[in-house]
């Protein structure tokens, strides 16, 4: 199928495996778990062959890079025969993947479909160049790059100290400033273990820098630029949204630009509503109305009520800086969770997703003890295995994977509802990983939580784990 390029949209394209070209392929000559190394480029083609499976995170990530006048082009089958293989990706250790559902591909088309033209753009972006404190936020295609390119050029002589953890982005920014003899090229750990003297620091992508490592350099180098991307596709820009930007703020006084203008491709062209819908990466999160009702939501129902499907992610995404496309395929497709919602028809005020963990064989668990095995899943079972060196825990547990109530909401016992209507529904143990605060310990605690395990105090935040039933010692 020949790529006809269009100057002011891009579009996603459903094909037959034929229509893909020879060679770079992701899926088939590419691997997807490898998508990071092509952020920060603008690609001028993207072929995806999902007879593998589709990978939420990666294919969202990468499709957003993809530049102006291209289409994507998708082969994605209707049927696996034994079972969309991604599956198994996300699957606890033994669990079936004849048990999955396939909402997910199957919503993702329907979208596909419904795709409309796209939006009149909003007036161009501009920022006052500052030797301040200051924080580029945009999603991606909006030039964030090119923006830090010229705050650079505008610092004229000074010495600037440029930090990305990608090389992509560093050889993007090298190519914009081919003659910034001042600058200095460094990923995140030489910078700090090096920490070169500097009257600028500019950092690309610094959603993806571990947040103690960002903290740490912007306080040494107190004039500084950022740049951010808040998607969603791991959770890192909801971490640096959630805690680091709220932190700069207030000890840097700095001051943040929100980019909406599209540079790399045409604003909401029918791509990027795509990739907003399907993988829902900014969802809205209205105030809701009281609850009326506590009610367990099965997966089908999420699959087939969109709006509520929304309401749904969008709290769970609000509340939780880790929330993923992954952790949408996993709501609508994958067995062994429970999803307990208090809302008004639609409007969801608090939601509690439930992990459901199996005991692993006895010659597993006797390994995990030991501290020779890690199967993949059963996180809460395999913590207490290994902490309590106890094999009594290898039983039927139920994690609490995701509390969230809407701020309009809490402190009004939504949470606590939740969970006692959880417990009275589930025949195993409730229990709970966390990391340890004296508010959250008081929580749990207040609601017969018994503590098993708190890691050594003298981490930054000691890992509690809680059940709340007494299981054999």
């Amino acid at each position: 199928m020949p790529r006809q390029p269009n100057r002011t949209m891009r579009r996603l394209l459903l094909v037959p495996p034929a229509a893909l070209p020879a060679s770079h392929v992701f899926g088939r000559d590419l691997a997807p778990r490898d998508y990071r190394r092509y952020l920060g480029q603008t690609r001028d083609r993207l072929d995806w062959d999902a007879s593998g499976g589709l990978q939420p995170n990666a294919f969202a990530a990468l499709a957003a890079t993809l530049g102006d006048g291209h289409d994507l082009l998708l082969h994605l089958p209707e049927h696996y025969p034994d079972g969309d293989p991604d599956h198994r990706r996300l699957l606890d250790y033994g669990e079936p993947l004849a048990a999955c559902r396939n909402h997910f591909n199957t919503r993702l088309r329907r979208l596909i479909a419904e795709t409309g033209k796209a939006e009149t753009a909003p007036p161009p972006d501009t920022i006052e160049h500052r030797h301040q404190p200051q924080i580029i936020l945009g999603r991606r295609g909006r030039g964030k790059t090119t923006r830090l390119a010229a705050k650079i050029r505008w610092l004229g002589d000074v010495r600037v100290l440029v930090v990305t953890p990608f090389r992509s982005n560093l050889e993007r920014l090298r190519a914009l400033l081919p003659d910034c003899t001042n600058c200095i090229f460094l990923p995140p750990d030489d910078a700090l273990h090096r920490l070169p003297p500097a009257a600028h620091l500019v950092i690309d992508e610094a959603a993806s820098i571990p947040p103690a490592q960002l903290l740490a350099l912007t306080a040494h180098y107190p004039a500084y630029t950022l740049a951010a991307t808040e998607d969603g596709y791991e959770g890192n820009g909801r971490a640096f949204s959630l805690h680091v930007l709220p932190a700069l703020i207030a000890r840097d006084a700095a001051r943040v630009y929100r980019h909406q203008q599209a540079l790399r491709h045409a604003h909401h062209d029918p791509l990027e509503q795509l990739l907003e819908n399907a993988f829902l990466l900014h969802p809205a999160t209205a105030t809701p109305p009281a609850p009326e009702t506590l009610r367990r939501v099965s997966r089908d129902e999420r699959a087939h009520d969109e709006p509520l499907l929304r309401a749904i992610y969008g709290l769970l995404h609000q509340a939780h800086y880790r929330t993923s496309p992954d952790d949408l395929k996993h709501l609508l497709d994958l067995p062994g969770q429970s999803l307990y919602i208090a809302a008004s028809g639609a409007d969801v005020a608090g939601v509690l997703h439930i992990r459901h963990e199996n005991p692993l064989p006895a010659d597993l668990a006797a390994a995990v003890i030991r501290g020779e095995r890690r199967p993949q899943g059963r996180l809460l079972l395999q913590q207490l295995l290994v902490r309590t060196q106890n094999p009594a825990y290898n039983r039927p547990l139920a994690r609490i994977s995701r509390i969230a109530v809407h701020p309009a909401h809490r402190r009004q016992g939504i949470a606590a509802a939740l969970i006692a209507r959880a417990r009275a529904d589930l025949a195993a143990p409730l229990g709970v990983s966390y990391g340890h605060s004296d508010d959250l310990a008081a929580f749990w605690q207040a609601l017969g939580f018994r503590e098993i395990h708190r890691s050594a105090s003298d981490k930054a935040r000691p890992t509690s784990l809680r059940l709340s039933a007494i299981v054999p010692p």
